[in-house]
């Protein structure tokens, strides 16, 4: 199950503590440079019973920041890295989305004005 909270500032304990809502494949963040929190399960069951497990993450080109339960960054990944090997024993994930793409958020390129209206 994946699990949503949007965030702007605060500390990993504050993060971890508060009220997730469940969304599933296909739900959008937005606005423009706001940041949000994906709380990910991985059952151990699935860890242990393959030797290689992979997170797939593309939320549309939006920056992203794979962190442990204890809030330490693994992996950080955009639109050119969509793909995660998993810890041997990893428990729940933590996953920073960053409303803002690879190079900024400039609409029909990166030195334009923004794009208010894009959802990732």
């Amino acid at each position: 199950k994946q699990w949503y909270q949007r965030r702007v500032r605060g500390d990993f304990s504050e993060i971890k503590s508060g009220e997730f809502t469940e969304i599933s494949t296909g739900a959008q963040f937005f606005p423009l440079w706001s940041q949000h929190w994906v709380r990910v399960f991985v059952p151990q069951s699935l860890l242990s019973a393959y030797n290689n497990v992979h997170l797939a993450w593309d939320v549309d080109g939006a920056e992203s920041l794979v962190c442990d339960s204890n809030g330490c960054p693994i992996q950080g990944l955009s639109c050119k890295r969509r793909e995660i090997k998993l810890p041997d024993e990893c428990g729940d994930l933590y996953i920073q989305v960053s409303c803002t793409g690879l190079f900024g958020a400039g609409k029909n390129g990166m030195i334009n004005p923004p794009d208010e209206s894009k959802r990732y």
